[in-house]
């Protein structure tokens, strides 16, 4: 009875520390680099009250150069920093720095991207979720980041395979106005699914088998006991 005893409590430790080892988070960003190219493209919907006129909720960004970590995009009709302004912007993957300092138009940001992750280089904007959705055209995983900066609280996802921006919400917290983008459809990807992450694979099989296999466990544990209680002269 002692022995069996000792192996029930072995198993139900060493399957505590299985799940712990697979739900556990990981951060694995080891370099921060461009994951799109020059001629790269994606449609967004546009909705809002500011940055784009209502006869065309819609504009296209356009991959116009990479350079080291700097990519730089033109965004057709789209004006969010105001009608005087450029509608090329440019960013650093690496640094985080924006053409427009006060800008939120985070429209890259470096591929493989886990959950704590910083954005970009020492920043203090982590990524705080990660998830499927559908995102130009077809189901990819990606993730999220929320933060106030220059007035704005944001919320950003972006797809975690390329480090395009899938959809973004930014709500003035001193004006009464607010602007929303989603991805609609791009050249990056087909319509397939995109690549399932092994992270998110490992935390689900985890929690999927985690009851079903301490019941198991339990279960087997008693069986044996009541067998052995049988078999024993009365």
């Amino acid at each position: 009875m002692r022995s069996s005893t000792s192996v029930l409590i072995f198993a139900l430790a060493f399957s505590g520390i299985l799940l712990l080892s697979l739900s556990w988070p990981v951060t694995a960003v080891s370099s921060y680099r461009v994951g799109l190219k020059t001629g790269d493209s994606a449609y967004y919907e546009l909705s809002g009250t500011y940055g784009f006129s209502s006869t065309q909720p819609e504009t296209q960004m356009s991959v116009l150069g990479v350079a080291g970590t700097n990519i730089t995009a033109g965004f057709s009709g789209f004006w969010p920093d105001g009608l005087i302004t450029s509608n090329v912007y440019w960013l650093d993957v690496f640094t985080g720095q924006v053409r427009n300092s006060s800008s939120n138009l985070f429209f890259s940001v470096t591929p493989g991207l886990l959950l704590y992750d910083p954005i970009f280089n020492g920043a203090n904007i982590t990524i705080t979720s990660q998830q499927a959705i559908l995102c130009g055209g077809a189901t990819r995983q990606i993730v999220t980041a929320s933060f106030t900066k220059t007035s704005q609280n944001v919320a950003i996802g972006w797809d975690q395979t390329t480090g395009a921006m899938c959809r973004l919400s930014a709500n003035d917290q001193n004006q009464f106005r607010f602007l929303s983008m989603a991805m609609k459809n791009t050249t990056l990807w087909g319509s397939a699914s995109g690549p399932s992450d092994v992270f998110v694979i490992a935390g689900q099989v985890s929690a999927f088998l985690g009851l079903p296999l301490l019941a198991l466990i339990v279960f087997v544990y008693f069986r044996r006991g009541r067998a052995r209680n049988k078999g024993r002269p009365r």
